[in-house]
């Protein structure tokens, strides 16, 4: 690391101690510390460190998040941590029962979300790759509806990935710049989480690359686009709404300056205090209220992160949004999806209760259904999903449940995995339980061959079934019967599958 950069003086004259500025250069050259969090939507923390003791992983809280851990994996043979160890390769992170995340990324999510306040609709305006947009909808449950926004086409594929592995339910994909949301959406979000694309000063211990691109005309540009954002986002925030802005960098530029031209735009900015959103708070606020972390507080990666509020006193008429020729700016595509027929809706009931034992009577309001040329898909829709698609076209929402094809046969029932990754926990019939060797087979793509029928003490029956390994649901698979031994054939999609897996 090369400390005679000009980014290290620049840093020194906005260090909040200069004087301690060694601290600061000593925590920048050490590795950064391996961080997880817990994925609440499928096991809890508790049951969570139960698996982590069976595998010799050490778990230290995050003092801000409840479900996130510094994680340091040993072995048999050793008592030092094994660095080689890929936690991106391990089944549980393949079933989504953790997410890989630096501990100062889980800090938006869990400000947004501070003080027990209920989220309906959010706003992720920059989500991709998804740690956040996941995080959020562990915290509200797959309640309410989350908009995740991202600006790249190629990022928003990864973060459609991230959303099924961890069962997120409650998203719905857009693909667009968020400078121009705000011309769809005035006053609709109660809550909105920014986290800005900043030059990533606080990322140098993760990627000594970081400086390669860094200047102060860089510094400039960058927080002119995050001012934009910013303003956008309050315009799209309803009053007593909360918005989060966050960075990974550390330039007062990018983070103090911006708040302060944003109250300099508008008269209904309240500053909310995040001195006591969590018991260590103390060490990283600064004078205003924010939350300031440099690397040698906590010892991860530096980041900013400020709770503002609109005030109730600004609430501004509700005003139609008119297009260049003064119509409304509703978005008035026709929809491809439509409700199902009572029969459809009555046959797949009785096709999940039969098989499966799964009663969809929780989600059969928001089931919907989309005509193609042999089949008919069926898809789950968040709650405000009809809400946001009166404005913009959604690039993706909710999650594909099933198809139904017609066949000479009759009805043929094709679930997807994306449904089983998000419900499968509670299914009580036609499960396959794999042991630890197996799952790995399973992830590799391959088929589990000569299972015998009467160690799985169960009934099952040719056609699909569900693959779980500890309870948790690895993917939908096929039934094969051949007298007293059965073939699991494997249909986890071509995504899904990895060369290289270990327990």
């Amino acid at each position: 690391m090369d400390t005679q950069h000009p980014f290290f003086e620049h840093i020194r004259e906005q260090h909040p101690n200069p004087t301690q500025f060694s601290d600061f250069l000593e925590a920048s050259k050490r590795p950064l510390r391996k961080s997880i969090r817990v994925n609440t939507l499928k096991i809890s923390v508790d049951d969570f460190k139960l698996l982590a003791l069976k595998r010799n992983w050490q778990l230290q809280s995050i003092p801000w998040c409840a479900e996130g851990f510094w994680i340091e994996i040993f072995n048999e043979t050793s008592s030092k941590p094994d660095d080689t160890y890929q936690l991106g390769n391990s089944i549980y992170h393949l079933m989504g029962l953790f997410y890989i995340q630096e501990a100062s990324s889980m800090l938006p999510a869990s400000m947004l979300s501070r003080d027990g306040r209920t989220l309906e609709l959010v706003l992720d305006m920059a989500a991709a790759p998804g740690s956040k947009t996941t995080q959020l909808a562990a915290l509200m449950q797959n309640h309410g509806t989350i908009l995740a926004n991202e600006l790249s086409s190629s990022r928003v594929k990864v973060l459609h990935s991230n959303l099924t592995r961890m069962g997120t339910t409650n998203s719905c994909l857009n693909h667009g710049d968020g400078v121009n949301l705000a011309a769809y959406f005035q006053q609709q979000f109660d809550a909105i989480l920014l986290d800005a694309p900043c030059s990533g000063e606080g990322t140098l211990r993760k990627d000594p690359k970081a400086l390669a691109n860094w200047s102060f005309d860089a510094i400039e540009s960058i927080s002119t686009l995050q001012k934009s954002l910013l303003q956008s986002a309050w315009n799209m925030l309803k009053p007593e709404g909360r918005l989060i802005y966050s960075t990974c960098t550390l330039s007062r530029a990018e983070n103090h300056d911006v708040i302060r031209w944003l109250q300099q735009q508008f008269s209904d900015v309240e500053i909310e205090s995040l001195s006591n959103a969590f018991p260590e708070a103390s060490q990283a606020i600064t004078a205003e209220g924010f939350l300031h972390l440099w690397p040698e507080i906590f010892d991860c990666e530096g980041f900013f992160v400020a709770s503002l509020k609109k005030k109730p006193e600004f609430i501004l008429d509700e005003r139609a949004l008119k297009d260049e020729n003064g119509s409304d700016n509703k978005y008035r595509g026709q929809s491809k999806f439509s409700e199902l027929s009572t029969k459809e809706l009555e046959t797949i009931a009785h096709y999940y209760q039969n098989n499966f034992g799964y009663d969809i009577a929780d989600i059969s309001a928001r089931l919907r259904v989309r005509a193609q040329q042999h089949e008919r898909q069926v898809w789950l829709f968040p709650e405000f999903d009809s809400k946001l698609k009166q404005y913009i076209k959604i690039q993706r929402s909710g999650l594909r449940v099933c198809d139904l094809i017609e066949s000479r046969s009759g009805l043929i029932f094709k679930t997807q995995h994306e449904f089983i990754s998000s419900f499968g926990k509670a299914f009580t019939k036609q499960i396959v339980e794999l042991n630890e060797a197996e799952t790995i087979i399973f992830y590799k793509g391959e088929n589990i061959n000569s299972v015998d029928a009467g160690d799985k003490d169960m009934a099952l029956t040719k056609g699909e079934c569900l693959v779980r390994h500890l309870g948790f649901p690895v993917g939908i698979a096929k039934v094969i019967l051949n007298k007293n031994t059965l073939k699991i054939k494997n249909n986890l999609p071509r995504n899904d599958l990895r060369s290289h897996v270990h327990p």
